[in-house]
C-alpha cells in the first residue's frame, strides 16, 4: 500500500486513541503520534512511521503485541497491526507531516490555538481578545508575567489587588 494511501485515510478514533496512550504510556503514545494509521480490510491496521524514524519504528515494534492488545481494547476488535517504515517521496512527506500537524492539534493544542478555537465559539470573547489585541499567556507563565508587569509599572500591580471592602469590617 502507497503511503500516500496511508495519510489519505484517517482511522476513527486514533486521536482519542493516542491521547488515551499519551496518559498511559507517553513514550510508545508519542511514537505513535508521528506515525500514520490506515485500515485495509476490516482487520488490518497498517502503521507508518514518518521516513528516518528508525527509533521511533523500532520502538513500535518492540512493544507490537502489548500495542495490538491496546487496539482490541480500544476499537473493539483484533485487529493486526502492519508496520511500514513510509516512502521519502514529497508527496508522501508532505501528507505525512500535515497528517501530524493535525493530530497534534487534536491531542495537545497550543495555548494559542486553545483561545483561538474558544474565539470560533464565543464572538463576545473573539471581540475582546481584538479589542486588547490579547494574546494566550501559557499557564505556568502568567506567575512570571505578572510578576514583570508590576516591575514594569508599580501603579499596575496596584491595580491587581483587591481593595478592602469597609462594609465586610475588612
Amino acid at each position: 500500500m502507497a503511503v500516500v494511501g496511508a495519510a489519505a485515510g484517517t482511522v476513527p478514533g486514533w486521536a482519542s486513541f493516542i491521547d488515551a496512550m499519551m496518559q498511559t504510556d507517553p513514550g510508545l503514545g508519542s511514537c505513535l503520534m508521528e506515525a500514520i494509521p490506515s485500515l485495509e480490510g476490516e482487520d488490518r491496521l497498517i502503521i507508518s512511521c514518518p521516513a528516518g524514524k528508525t527509533f521511533q519504528l523500532s520502538r513500535i515494534r518492540n512493544e507490537i503485541s502489548r500495542l495490538e492488545q491496546r487496539v482490541k481494547e480500544r476499537f473493539g476488535r483484533k485487529l493486526v497491526l502492519n508496520l511500514v517504515d513510509a516512502e521519502t517521496d514529497a508527496a508522501a512527506d508532505k501528507a505525512s507531516k500535515a497528517h501530524r500537524e493535525n493530530l497534534r492539534r487534536r491531542v495537545a493544542p497550543t495555548d494559542q490555538e486553545e483561545l483561538t478555537a474558544a474565539c470560533r465559539e464565543d464572538s463576545t470573547l473573539a471581540g475582546l481578545v481584538e479589542l486588547l489585541d490579547g494574546e494566550a499567556v501559557p499557564s505556568q507563565e502568567v506567575p512570571n508575567w505578572i510578576n514583570d508587569r508590576r516591575k514594569a509599572s508599580p501603579a499596575a500591580g496596584e491595580a491587581d489587588t483587591v481593595a478592602a471592602d469597609p462594609s465586610r469590617g475588612e
